[in-house]
């Protein structure tokens, strides 16, 4: 099991109503951090709970929008 923590870039979404299209809204700078349940080519799925055989509910990232992953060490 690995605990990590991810500052990535996140997406949005225009606020109601018109926005100029010039004027972009930047990306949302975040950081996650849980355990990470799977990894592939694409996409890592970190989780803040792990059971037996159940998980709570995760954040699916795109390996494209990290910046940068520290593992964490647990004691």
């Amino acid at each position: 099991m690995k605990l990590l923590l991810v500052e990535w870039s996140d997406s949005h979404f225009a606020r109601f109503g018109w926005v100029h299209r010039d004027n972009p809204e930047p990306l949302a700078d975040s950081v996650t951090v849980g355990i990470l349940l799977r990894e592939d080519e694409k996409e890592i799925e970190i989780v803040p709970n792990l059971g037996r055989d159940f998980k709570s509910q995760g954040t699916t990232i795109p390996k494209g929008c990290i910046k940068r992953i520290r593992y964490l060490g647990v004691k």
